[in-house]
């Protein structure tokens, strides 16, 4: 019986171990330069890697606002101005900043909230500032190149 006790808790700390291992795996680079994760870090659900919008944001150089009432996180450079609505499959690219249309843009998943933070791919929020993106199976990490370092 004790025998048995033991080999279940093993099995229960080794299936904790491997989500803990899991969770911690997938990184993102910058040209090359890893993101830092504070308090938030990516997460794979439903087959699709999704980020904290906010750390990729850092890294990329932009501002980030948030707006409660809309439940929406914008981003710009200055120029361009991305917004991701939560639990929306759509964001919005406008190319001036300033502008009130924009081109609205589908994405294969939604944006979510976890824990306070909004989620989306990464792709979408580099691309539409001209970045590249790519996925790296083997070290699952998530490649994102400025347009003069691509």
């Amino acid at each position: 019986m004790k025998k048995m006790i033991s080999m279940a808790l093993a099995a229960v700390m080794c299936i904790g171990m491997g989500t803990t291992a899991l969770a911690g795996e997938v990184k993102v680079v910058v040209n090359d330069n890893a993101v830092v994760w504070t308090d938030a870090k990516p997460m794979i659900k439903e087959d699709r890697t999704l980020v904290p919008l906010r750390a990729i944001a850092n890294a990329l150089g932009l501002e980030v606002a948030w707006d409660a009432v809309a439940r929406q996180a914008s981003f710009t450079d200055g120029k361009t101005k991305v917004v991701f609505e939560l639990n929306s499959k759509e964001y919005v690219v406008f190319q001036d900043a300033a502008a009130e249309q924009g081109e609205t843009v589908q994405m294969d998943t939604a944006a979510i909230s976890e824990n306070g933070r909004t989620y989306a791919p990464a792709k979408y929020l580099a691309q539409a500032f001209g970045y590249t993106v790519g996925w790296d199976k083997e070290t699952r990490t998530v490649e994102i190149a400025a347009p003069e370092a691509a």
